[in-house]
């Protein structure tokens, strides 16, 4: 069929309905081929009005439309390194031209999703002409459900993107594009339709997420990726998944208020002090501490962050440069319990201890699934690193179903065998009887 082969066989696509005498894809009604042509390129639709004249105008009514810059010269083989931008400019022109007629030639139907990349990974450095961008507000006349951006600007006042936040159509955005939505916010936000939101290598500020929040009454999914966070609160009533990754915290505090949030994750951040408060929804949440190496939590706080979400049935958790012995010290006045969770992760960066593992197993009364992802480098030779003999005088815990021990490491080292040993001890140490151990070195 026309979607499975896409436009690499029109040819013979041709010769086969010569063959049989009967055309039956062309037969088609409109709505039909249209949608058909979504599931292939917006370059491999345009190819098909070669096919015949009942083909001719069928393009510019698909509900899709594509354009990825960055692909387009990986198809055609074109470096991408610094020194190839001549070659990259020629190119860039016919493309210009390519996406503008598409756009200011399709007839007035509505659209269901527009995508516009302008570089992939190795063009980080490269930015978007602006008679590109300028094409957006064009392509937001046809009331898309769906917009994915992603481009590099060099003069971020003449961005000409405010339309994007006042598009009434948008359920589900993508922006990724160094833009300062700190000092440049919008004037006014009014997305009634938007439930998902991922926004990448942005600025951003109190005034432009006051304005989101008041602005899509609907809004479930926030993502936030690779920005410079200025902001000091989150207060949504309405955000059902958060999250925040490899981002940076520019203020003192950052407190979160989302008490209908059921997934929360907060990864590879350089954060110092964030708080959540009112979440008796979150089922599932994955929470790093201490990733980068000025951080600067080193209070035992991060089971008082944790107390906060022990509703939670799945948890990932990550300590990485975190004070251990100081943790527990403070949770042994402040005990948190976890009564609904049935699946542990725990990533360890820090010396194997396992009173951490312990305090998990005796505070998760229905925790059937543990994963341990050994993320430890033997920079110092010692195999077992703070693992003791298990303690006498224990009282275990009935059952678990599974245990699963896995080395992140595992292409340059490998977990010692004494290690394991006294893991394995540790676990029936404190759980009586084990499901399955699973051991990934």
């Amino acid at each position: 069929m026309l979607v499975g082969a896409g436009m690499m066989n029109i040819s013979e696509s041709r010769g086969a309905r010569k063959t049989a005498g009967v055309d039956r894809i062309s037969n088609l009604p409109d709505s039909v081929l249209a949608h058909i042509l979504s599931f292939v390129s917006t370059e491999e639709t345009i190819h098909t009005c070669i096919l015949s004249k009942r083909w001719k105008s069928v393009w510019a009514s698909i509900p899709v439309i594509e354009f990825d810059f960055g692909k387009f010269l990986g198809d055609r083989k074109v470096q991408t390194g610094k020194g190839s931008m001549k070659k990259i400019k020629e190119y860039e022109v016919k493309y210009v031209r390519f996406v503008k007629g598409i756009i200011l030639n399709r007839e007035a139907l509505l659209l269901d999703k527009f995508k516009l990349h302008w570089f992939n990974g190795s063009m980080d450095y490269y930015y978007a002409p602006k008679s590109v961008i300028d094409l957006i507000p064009h392509a937001l006349k046809f009331k898309p459900r769906v917009l994915s951006v992603k481009f590099r600007l060099n003069k971020c006042k003449n961005s000409n993107i405010d339309s994007i936040f006042t598009c009434a159509s948008l359920e589900d955005v993508l922006l990724n594009y160094n833009y300062d939505l700190n000092k440049f916010a919008p004037n006014s936000i009014n997305l009634p339709c938007l439930k998902k939101l991922e926004l990448k290598v942005l600025y951003i500020g109190n005034d432009f997420l006051n304005k989101l929040f008041l602005g899509c009454p609907v809004l479930e999914e926030l993502s936030l990726c690779d920005c410079r966070l200025y902001f000091d609160r989150i207060d949504s009533n309405t955000l059902k998944k958060l999250t925040i990754s490899d981002s940076y915290q520019e203020v003192q505090k950052l407190e979160i208020f989302t008490p209908g949030l059921l997934y929360l994750e907060i990864a590879k951040c350089m954060t110092t002090n964030v708080s959540v408060r009112n979440m008796p929804s979150i089922v599932n949440a994955r929470i790093d501490f201490g990733w980068y190496d000025d951080y600067d939590v080193r209070t035992g706080s991060e089971l008082n962050f944790l107390a906060c979400l022990s509703n939670v049935t799945r948890l990932n958790v990550a300590f990485m440069k975190c004070n251990i012995k100081e943790m527990l010290k403070n949770a042994a006045c402040n005990c948190p319990t976890f009564n609904n969770m049935k699946s542990l992760t725990i990533l360890l960066s820090v010396d194997y201890n396992f009173d951490l593992i312990a305090f998990f197993l005796h505070n998760s009364p229905n925790l059937q699934n543990i994963t341990l992802l050994d993320n430890i480098v033997w920079s110092n030779g010692s195999p077992n690193l703070g693992l003791e003999e298990p303690k006498d005088n224990l009282s275990p815990r009935e059952h678990l179903k599974m245990v699963r021990i896995v080395n992140c490491n595992c292409k340059t080292w490998k977990i010692s065998s004494i290690t394991l040993d006294l893991l394995v001890k540790n676990f029936y140490a404190h759980v009586r009887t084990i499901g399955k151990i699973i051991i990934d070195n």
